[in-house]
């Protein structure tokens, strides 16, 4: 089952790419999540999209570029740092996504929660969604001042017992948009 059905909406969202804020445009599809999944367990949000497991086909052939989808836990940072602020509401994202690998069968039909994103790549098509949860202010202070990759990485480095930030977490969604200059 591919979900959602129906046209896609037109629009934008910021992104972190290599210590600048650019625009996400979102255009022609909307979000893309395949089931079963990976791991062949029912996912149970309405959307069909799951963090936790890889999806089982892609909305395209070949190699996808990643979207590091940041996602605050425990806290709530300053809302002028999440590129989307309201939980459950973001341009072509699922409304709906099964946390229930992170977070027990109560979160199988979760809200998106907010978040922000960064990648590595400047590119225009279908993106493979990665989360990584942020677990104190100070982390979170920390990416938003470097908004790249590379300053993830080191703060993944250096904690590897995943005390403040964690490890890349798989899902089965995708998103479709093109990479355009920050304003």
């Amino acid at each position: 089952m591919q979900h959602p059905p129906g046209p896609a909406e037109t629009g934008f969202t910021p992104g972190w790419l290599n210590g600048k804020t650019v625009q996400f445009f979102y255009h022609t599809n909307n979000f893309f999540c395949r089931t079963p999944v990976e791991d062949g367990l029912p996912v149970g949000s309405t959307s069909g999209c799951e963090v936790g497991s890889d999806g089982t086909v892609d909305p395209r052939p070949g190699n996808l570029p990643i979207l590091f989808v940041m996602t605050p836990i425990g806290f709530q940072p300053d809302v002028s740092t999440l590129h989307c602020p309201v939980v459950g509401n973001c341009i072509n994202h699922p409304h709906t996504i099964d946390l229930s690998r992170l977070f027990g069968p109560g979160a199988a039909n979760a809200p998106l929660p907010a978040h922000s994103h960064i990648i590595d790549q400047s590119n225009g098509n279908w993106w493979e969604l990665r989360v990584i949860a942020v677990k104190d202010l100070a982390t979170w202070n920390a990416i938003v001042a470097g908004k790249s990759l590379a300053t993830v990485r080191a703060l993944q480095a250096s904690d590897p017992a995943h005390t403040h930030i964690g490890a890349d977490t798989l899902t089965n969604t995708y998103l479709f948009f093109d990479v355009r200059p920050g304003q």
